[in-house]
């Protein structure tokens, strides 16, 4: 009877180990509820529309729409599939980058679309950061947007510097996001994690997020 307890005692803290393993590594965790200003009702069915390029690169919208997509699907929305919504810009509205996009042609785009929000955005900065050239520097704004009435549920700015892996090329254009082929903790990808924890969530079921870089912090 003693030896019983004593292996149901040994299990117990071998459980318990495994499981304060996974809680500081920033696994088997979910991301806050972010709600929307002003108690508005979160969108279920969403868009992320190409994004405007400010910088000297010709990938960074693309990359960061990218990322969006990625972090709005994780965050509560269905989101319509990038190449699909390419698709209805440019033979509806003859739409295929983001600085053709203004806010008054949001509520018809949304309708073509068939969403109930749109994601816009603004790509500020996205460029080798220090001396040594071993960071990626990225800003940019994103707006989401109430396709039946075209208002701005929300609107926000991040910004991130992000390391490149040890012996990277630096003639290629590198990305600071891990699903563009850096791979790392939080830590590494200030951008990817600061958008993915501002985003507001969304009306379908939220995800479970196990990734690091997808970790957020309560405060």
């Amino acid at each position: 009877m003693r030896q019983q307890s004593k292996e149901a005692k040994c299990r117990w803290l071998s459980l318990a180990g495994v499981v304060y393993a996974l809680l500081i590594s920033g696994c088997g965790t979910i991301a806050p509820v972010v709600s929307y200003p002003g108690g508005v009702a979160p969108p279920r069915t969403i868009a992320v529309l190409p994004f405007v390029n400010e910088t000297n690169s010709v990938t960074a919208a693309r990359l960061v729409r990218k990322t969006m997509h990625e972090n709005v699907v994780d965050k509560g929305y269905i989101a319509l599939d990038g190449d699909e919504v390419d698709q209805i810009l440019s033979n509806r509205f003859g739409i295929s980058i983001g600085e053709q996009i203004s806010e008054n042609l949001i509520p018809e785009i949304g309708k073509a679309l068939k969403v109930d929000a749109v994601v816009t955005g603004v790509v500020k900065k996205y460029a080798r950061a220090d001396f040594l050239q071993n960071k990626i520097e990225s800003e940019a704004t994103f707006a989401i947007h109430e396709v039946e009435t075209g208002n701005r549920l929300w609107h926000h700015q991040v910004y991130g510097a992000s390391p490149l892996l040890v012996g990277q090329p630096m003639a290629k254009e590198a990305s600071p996001f891990p699903n563009q082929g850096v791979q790392g903790g939080a830590q590494g990808h200030p951008f990817y994690r600061n958008l993915f924890c501002a985003i507001p969530t969304g009306a379908a079921p939220q995800k479970s997020v196990f990734s690091p870089n997808k970790h957020c912090q309560v405060r």
